[in-house]
């Protein structure tokens, strides 16, 4: 019997969230939007010790970019999250599969505007779109928006509003 996982690279799936994680970490706008909770996110600073903070998985008072999507369980407090996770699989072939990657945008409807007028959902958006869009991801493959499922606002609860969309790439 042929090692599927082995023969489509499949093996390199679970990387996939972490190397995106890793590259919006770049992104100085996009990581204060999601560490500081103020209207003045923007012209705070922002370190690299409290940019990694923001991806490590086990410091859950820090942590803002989660690979799992959410659940109206998952967070309670005034906050920002960027999550993202392996949507949908699609094998194409023996060698290639098609990779749907959600994204989610979580902003507590208090943290919304920003003192310059702006906000926050909208410029983690267009953080996510300029850091990502047709980069490639380490060697995995380039991220492209998926046009067959459009950016949407989402109401993830009472208390959180944001955006999710998706991107794709292809495993070979």
């Amino acid at each position: 019997m042929v090692d599927l996982i082995k023969f489509s690279n499949l093996n390199r799936l679970n990387d996939l969230p972490i190397n995106i994680g890793n590259i919006l970490l770049k992104n100085d706008i996009l990581a204060k939007s999601l560490k500081h909770n103020t209207k003045d996110a923007l012209i705070k600073n922002i370190t690299i010790k409290e940019k990694q903070s923001l991806i490590n998985q086990s410091d859950s008072i820090n942590r803002r970019i989660l690979f799992q999507p959410f659940n109206d369980e998952t967070i309670s407090d005034e906050r920002s999250e960027l999550r993202i996770y392996i949507f949908e699989l699609n094998s194409e072939n023996h060698i290639l599969s098609e990779v749907i990657i959600g994204f989610e945008i979580i902003v507590n409807n208090e943290l919304w505007l920003l003192n310059n007028g702006k906000q926050r959902a909208l410029i983690i958006l267009e953080e996510l779109f300029k850091s990502l869009n047709d980069v490639d991801i380490n060697g995995i493959g380039s991220l492209r928006f998926y046009n067959d499922y459009p950016c949407r606002i989402r109401f993830y609860n009472k208390n959180f509003t944001g955006y999710n969309l998706m991107m794709k790439t292809r495993l070979t």
